[in-house]
């Protein structure tokens, strides 16, 4: 089965710059909002992260999840002091405020297990998981992220028997690897109202409306505009890549693709058509559909 191209546009803001009550967050909070403090805020902080809530019939992955996320918290040095409470296992937000108050926290870490599945190794693997982080003098939502993780079977080419072997899926373990990763990118990343949208990004921003209803000819005059104003442009590369990979023109699109990872821009990706992909680097996007290119 061939995995679906991703489409992106224009970092768009989809930030939201306010706080929300405890118990309003799930219902004012779209899937795909991500809300984020000032870059750096978390150096100075003490974090505490407990165990995740797991989905009904998979006993335990919250502490999975959590123990991940920590792991990755840890490696990439996100807060000044970071304590692990994962040992006490599924306890309520209100145990929660209530332990980090007494031990002196000023954030907690915690989440959701939405959904997973291990399909390994003939089918997709899944888990989609919900990330948050809290006040907690005031016990107040302060980020909340979802990331969506999907693992496809692969089949690769065997040039030597001519025939086609099965690649298996991701583990349901390595695909949270991924969204902690997704997620701890978001949370670092630099807030998109610091700079306005720039011409080229306009351009980009416009060509990605009509990616979205398959009028490529239109969308390629914007992108190639973009690229006269910036022909640094990562997001302009990007989109024509995916129309040439789409029309038939897969040289075409491999010259994009290799712009971009020349290009090596640092960005992350905040909205997309495709929710898997929220919190990769652009970079590693244009690796992904590289590879895609030569399965095929």
């Amino acid at each position: 089965m061939k995995r679906k191209i991703l489409l992106i546009g224009a970092i768009i803001c989809i930030f939201q710059f306010f706080y929300l009550p405890l118990g309003s967050a799930k219902r004012l909070m779209p899937e795909y909002i991500f809300k984020a403090p000032p870059m750096n805020y978390y150096f100075r902080l003490k974090g505490v992260i407990f165990s995740f809530t797991s989905p009904a019939g998979v006993k335990g992955i919250g502490q999975v999840a959590a123990q991940l996320l920590y792991m990755r918290l840890l490696k990439r040095g996100v807060f000044e002091e970071l304590i692990s409470e994962i040992e006490r296992g599924e306890i309520s937000q209100e145990e929660q405020l209530r332990i980090a108050k007494e031990r002196g926290y000023d954030l907690i870490i915690n989440g959701k297990v939405l959904c997973c599945f291990d399909g390994r190794p003939m089918f997709s693997t899944r888990a989609t998981e919900e990330f948050k982080v809290f006040d907690v003098k005031n016990g107040n939502l302060l980020w909340h992220a979802m990331a969506v993780g999907i693992s496809e079977p692969i089949e690769e080419k065997d040039y030597i028997f001519y025939r086609r072997k099965a690649k298996s899926s991701l583990s349901i373990e390595q695909l949270m690897e991924i969204n902690a990763e997704k997620f701890i990118n978001l949370l670092l990343y630099e807030s998109p109202e610091v700079a306005p949208m720039t011409k080229d990004m306009k351009m980009v921003e416009a060509g990605f409306h009509f990616i979205t209803i398959k009028d490529y000819e239109r969308a390629m005059l914007y992108f190639k505009e973009a690229l006269k104003i910036n022909p640094q442009n990562p997001y302009a590369y990007l989109n024509l890549g995916y129309i040439y990979q789409n029309t038939g023109r897969p040289k075409a699109a491999e010259k994009m693709y290799k712009r971009v990872l020349e290009i090596n821009p640092a960005d992350i990706i905040r909205d997309s058509t495709d929710p898997t992909v929220v919190g990769m680097r652009l970079v590693d996007l244009a690796k992904r559909n590289l590879q895609e290119l030569k399965l095929k």
